[in-house]
């Protein structure tokens, strides 16, 4: 909400099945936006930015008085956040230096095991100073792989300085960090926007231009092929 002086406020609301509300919690990351939720049984877990990306731990386990357990600060900021695994939390969304100069996309994963002590334990940043690199998977999640069993997290990204690139980007989450296990350089005009998905040990990656395979373990190209227009 915004105030007669113009001062962002943000809240949690807990309501009833007869939609009447029964606790919130008000006033947290004051002149700050909402940028994505995720809630694991009785914990939601806020990320809301403006210069940092403050994570607020809220245990809801007493809808009537909801509780900020704890709020954790990183730069940049999560636009989809999901379980990876229990006490751990995957987020995605703009990495950003201290001046909240936006400059790629990162991964981030949450320790969440005490949620009154939140946690940082790995960081994977895919950005430059000198272009302009930015994913699509920012604003349509359908776009962001996330495969937890098989340890693989992949992303579309467009690199720009003088002209496109586009490509889609793999990592694992192994001991505490992000691996790279590998990225595949996409058409021009695949324009960006591509899904990946697993069938039968392989995993397959789909966009506009074309339809590729891809081993499992070490991310290479099996066969693609051109869709007909």
């Amino acid at each position: 909400t915004v105030s007669a002086t113009n001062t962002i406020s943000n809240a949690l609301f807990i309501l009833d099945m007869g939609m009447n509300i029964v606790g919130e919690v008000k006033d947290f990351g004051k002149d700050e936006t909402i940028k994505s939720v995720n809630y694991n049984g009785d914990l939601a877990y806020v990320v809301t930015y403006e210069q940092t990306d403050p994570l607020f731990a809220i245990d809801t386990s007493n809808p009537e008085n909801p509780v900020i357990l704890d709020e954790f600060k990183i730069n940049g900021y999560s636009t989809y956040m999901q379980k990876w695994s229990d006490g751990l939390l995957l987020g995605f969304g703009i990495d950003a230096d201290e001046y909240a100069i936006e400059r790629g996309v990162k991964l981030v994963m949450f320790d969440t095991s005490d949620p009154n002590n939140l946690k940082e334990v790995g960081l994977a940043t895919y950005s430059s100073t000198e272009k302009y690199i930015y994913s699509s998977a920012i604003w349509e999640r359908k776009n962001l792989y996330i495969d937890a069993e098989r340890n693989i997290i992949s992303f579309p990204v467009n690199i720009s300085e003088y002209k496109t690139e586009f490509k889609n980007v793999f990592y694992s989450y192994e001991n505490g960090e992000f691996i790279k296990k590998g990225e595949i350089n996409l058409s021009e005009d695949a324009g960006g926007y591509s899904r990946v998905l697993y069938i039968n040990g392989y995993l397959y990656l789909v966009n506009s231009d074309e339809f590729i395979s891809l081993t499992l373990d070490t991310i290479e190209i099996v066969e693609s092929i051109k869709w007909e227009r």
